[in-house]
């Protein structure tokens, strides 16, 4: 049955008016808009956090990696003795050029990389001891204890004289600087300041003799064979540098008058090992078989048959019983 009431009620009537008038404003022009919310303020708010945010992250990656502030400007090198200072310093110097993490240089403080310095410097030295550690703001300091070297052993690369530190086993335990060359096994000297002088003199021992805190220059072997070497390989059997050593020592107290210009050997770990003097002529000996009773035979010769050893190129001691030269 129709009900005029439910279809028509005043009530329900009013009740849509008043929500169509309570969601809606209306403009003097007679426009309708709605009214702000609270989500258009808080995105706006957000928006200035961040950029305040990011302005404050730009400020203090630039105050600390970028500024001078915290900048690597000296490097200490302690405990060095053989080793360059120079030389440590250049490959400290040349890792400040890379980047760690792709934006950062590692001349900052904070982004120097103390386990790749170490490892670039252990790739160029044999070390018994290497610390690293970094003194805030602007110092490296590398403490390092040295291998101890006996003998120099050089070899031509790219016909240039390279000249490296050999231990006891003869292992190689690192390159010498051309400085350090320049400064102590030739007539150019070269002195860093007024602390660092010294007085070298001509030695015997196929070496120069410093006087400097009285130490003596290592002997030099010369490989005839101008193999190239590498850090920590073995060139030389430890035997033949004991006999080396040995041998610079007793050949200068044996034979005052002839001048040692170095060591030489035909090839890597060999048991020849030849003394080269001054005058150009050479003393050939065998560091697996007994010294003293070599250099007897060399000074039996020397009194006897070769008054003038500067007419020959070599006199060879390799064999128990008979003595040759040329």
């Amino acid at each position: 049955m129709f009900s005029w009431k439910k279809k028509f009620s005043p009530r329900r009537h009013y009740n849509k008016g008043y929500n169509f008038y309570r969601h809606r404003s209306f403009l003097p022009s007679g426009g309708i808009v709605r009214r702000k919310t609270g989500g258009h303020v808080r995105l706006y708010f957000s928006r200035v956090v961040l950029m305040v945010f990011l302005a404050v992250l730009v400020y203090v990656m630039y105050y600390f990696f970028y500024s001078p502030n915290f900048k690597l400007t000296e490097i200490e090198i302690r405990g060095r003795e053989n080793i360059s200072e120079f030389a440590l310093k250049n490959i400290v110097e040349e890792q400040f050029d890379h980047s760690r993490f792709l934006i950062f240089r590692q001349d900052n403080i904070f982004m120097f990389s103390k386990g790749l310095a170490r490892k670039n410097i252990k790739n160029s030295y044999v070390l018994d001891e290497l610390i690293i550690d970094k003194q805030y703001p602007h110092k490296i300091s590398i403490s390092i204890k040295e291998k101890v070297s006996t003998v120099v052993w050089v070899t031509k690369k790219e016909n240039v004289d390279r000249y490296y530190y050999l231990d006891l086993n003869g292992v190689v335990l690192g390159e010498m600087p051309i400085l350090e060359v320049e400064k102590i096994y030739t007539d150019k000297k070269i002195v860093a300041d007024e602390k660092e002088k010294a007085i070298e003199v001509e030695n015997d021992s196929g070496g120069v003799a410093s006087q400097e805190q009285g130490s003596i220059i290592l002997p030099l072997i010369y490989d005839l064979s101008n193999s190239e070497v590498k850090i920590k390989e073995q060139v030389l059997d430890g035997k033949a540098i004991t006999f080396i050593i040995e041998l610079s020592q007793k050949f200068a107290a044996a034979f005052p008058n002839i001048k040692v210009k170095h060591f030489a050997t035909p090839e890597l770990m060999t048991t020849r090992v030849h003394i080269i003097t001054e005058k150009g002529w050479a003393v050939y000996f065998e560091s697996a078989k007994n010294l003293d009773a070599q250099l007897q035979n060399l000074k039996l010769v020397l009194e006897g048959k070769i008054k003038d050893p500067s007419k020959i190129q070599y006199i060879d001691l390799r064999f128990d019983d008979r003595v040759y030269y040329k």
